[in-house]
């Protein structure tokens, strides 16, 4: 029996709360920072402790405007959080009981308690994360913006600062230390977001391997896969696509099974501890089997997932100062701190090249913009220049979409068509994946059929994970995809998923197939089948590097900006297209 991975949107989500918190401390310290820079009666330089005292006496607008930002995003926050919990979390549960009771042929039955227990853990985590918010984080905020107007005013008074450097320095010191949380044992203070987000994904991970023993420990099953990644910790290196126990090891019916406990199970850096990414699948000897590894994992060995585990954190470590630098930039517009936003444009640029160097030296990297940006909402109405940038980035940002050429009308599907979608073998996919992604074409026109008045209707799923697919409804001419589908293909590995879509027409794929293509890491493969049951595809193999189709892009990039009728700007495409075929070794196309 094949051995299926079935956590569906439980971490994708569960990355979204994670986010939602980062991005409300962004906001909040760009927040105080413009209520500093705010002009008002006093002036710093002339009348420091008049501007003291003004900038004192402000702090309960700013405590109004931080409680009102905290409860405008704690309550999304949560919201997605009961739902990672409540609902993923329980249909892990429930899936890997189903799977067990089918692989041993039981009639047992879920434990009707979980839901109950998970409600309870959802409340309980959520007390601790409300405090935080709500007593900790308003009492932080205070002090952060105090410690700053004091700090100005004492470069200003002793005759060493300009109040425009005074204040510079001081909310840089402030961006610096965040908004304080606790003190730990070694003396070291810890800010807010960090100890939010670790309470997020401790609490999900934790959960998930719970259910999971959970749903094996009800039916005598103490056996499980461990899961393979590019990337390993020292101690989980040896246990990737191995079969583990809680128990004791040894071989049985034939099968090696590793011991958790020679691995530092329990220990925050051994296998499972803390920030271990790996999960862990019930798996009943002699029934299951391990699931075949795509080819980008098939040759990685302990040595290998080591090396590429301190690459990996290497490129977190460009973003987060790629990170830390946009808004220090941001932070010197604030202040008008010219000095500061060039000295950090430059950094910037360097950050940027290094990582660009750093991710082609290791192929298995991929870039992922979206670990790299700031908030998307952090400026206030205190700093226009700055605002205006931010609606110009805005425009530039990926639209999520599908379109379909305007070439001819509509066709509507018929059940003759959905019979005759052909087998296609795209190189990279092995004989199931090729009969899973007729079968998901199939159901994608039928869909589209009964549901859509034959416009045009996407799929998404996971290649490797054996997940199901996800539907997004569209119109005559393009598909939004829905929230649940955004947030997949934004959180998934590089060349994971495969896109489906079909075109109400004869069309074949569109410019903003293309850019959707090739800006989305997480896109493997992307098809179109035709109302008719034609299909086509564009996919990426081991070769794949974007900056190759790119050179050829540019070649037709004046003609397609140019274009005047649609006529002209598909011919651009078709053949560019073309182009890519004979010249980009790393992409596999067909068009015809």
């Amino acid at each position: 029996m094949n051995l299926v991975n079935n956590d569906g949107l439980y971490y994708v989500k569960s990355k979204q709360v994670e986010q939602i918190y980062q991005d409300l401390s962004t906001e909040l310290m760009f927040n105080m920072i413009a209520r500093l820079a705010e002009r008002g009666n006093a002036d710093l330089e002339r009348n420091p402790y008049i501007w003291q005292l003004e900038k004192l006496n402000d702090m309960h607008l700013l405590t109004e405007e931080s409680v009102k930002m905290i409860s405008e995003k704690a309550g999304v926050a949560e919201e997605i959080f009961r739902d990672v919990i409540e609902n993923e979390g329980y249909r892990i549960y429930k899936d890997s009981h189903e799977q067990l009771t089918t692989a041993l042929k039981s009639n047992a039955l879920p434990d009707p308690q979980v839901q109950a227990s998970l409600n309870a853990l959802v409340n309980q985590t959520m007390f601790e994360v409300d405090n935080l918010l709500n007593i900790t984080l308003p009492k932080s905020i205070r002090r952060s913006f105090e410690q700053a107007v004091l700090g100005s005013v004492a470069g200003v008074v002793t005759g060493t600062k300009t109040a425009e450097k005074a204040l510079s320095e001081a909310v840089q010191k402030a961006h610096k230390k965040g908004f304080y949380s606790f003190t730990d044992k070694a003396g070291r203070e810890r800010s807010v977001e960090p100890h939010l987000r670790t309470i997020i994904k401790t609490t999900t991970r934790r959960t998930a391997r719970e259910l999971r023993e959970k749903s094996a420990e009800d039916l005598g099953v103490d056996t499980f896969y461990y899961s393979i990644k590019s990337s390993a910790r020292a101690y989980c290196a040896p246990l990737q696509h191995q079969i583990v126990s809680k128990g004791k090891g040894g071989t049985f019916d034939g099968v090696k099974v590793y011991a958790l406990s020679d691995y530092g199970y329990g220990k925050p850096e051994g296998c499972q501890g803390i920030n271990c990414d790996h999960y862990m699948t019930p798996f009943v000897l002699g029934m299951n089997y391990k699931p075949d590894l795509p080819d980008h994992l098939k040759n990685i060995d302990e040595k290998k997932a080591i090396e590429n585990a301190k690459a990996e954190a290497k490129q977190r470590a460009f973003e987060r100062e790629i990170r830390k630098s946009k808004e220090l930039i941001e932070i010197a517009k604030i202040v008008n701190d010219k000095e500061l936003e060039q000295k950090h444009k430059l950094r910037l640029k360097t950050l940027r090249s290094g990582l660009k160097q750093h991710i082609e030296k290791h192929p298995f990297l991929y870039r992922d913009t979206s670990r790299e940006r700031g908030s998307k909402k952090h400026l206030t109405k205190t700093n226009k220049s700055a605002k205006i940038k931010e609606n110009k980035n805005g425009r530039q940002l990926q639209v999520l979409r599908l379109e379909a050429k305007n070439i001819g009308k509509k066709i509507d599907i018929t059940d003759e068509a959905i019979s005759k979608v052909p087998l296609v073998k795209i190189p990279g996919f092995n004989e199931q994946d090729s009969k899973n992604l007729q079968s998901h074409h199939k159901e994608l026109l039928s869909i589209a059929k009964s549901k859509n008045n034959s416009n045009e209707v996407s799929g998404v799923y996971n290649l490797t994970s054996f997940s199901g697919v996800k539907y997004s409804y569209g119109n005559r001419k393009n598909v939004d995809f829905n929230s649940d589908v955004k947030v997949l293909l934004n959180a998934s590995p590089q060349s994971s998923l495969v896109v489906i879509h079909n075109h109400p027409g004869q069309s074949n794929f569109s410019l903003t197939d293309i850019k959707f293509f090739f800006t989305t890491p997480s896109v493997k493969t992307l098809t179109v089948v035709t109302n008719k049951g034609g299909v086509k595809y564009i996919s990426k193999n081991t070769d794949y590097n974007i900056g190759n189709s790119m050179i050829i892009l540019e070649k037709y990039r004046e003609g397609i900006e140019k274009a005047k009728t649609d006529k002209e700007l598909n011919r651009l495409v078709e053949k560019y297209l073309k182009d890519v075929i004979i010249n980009d070794k790393g992409i596999d196309v067909k068009i015809r």
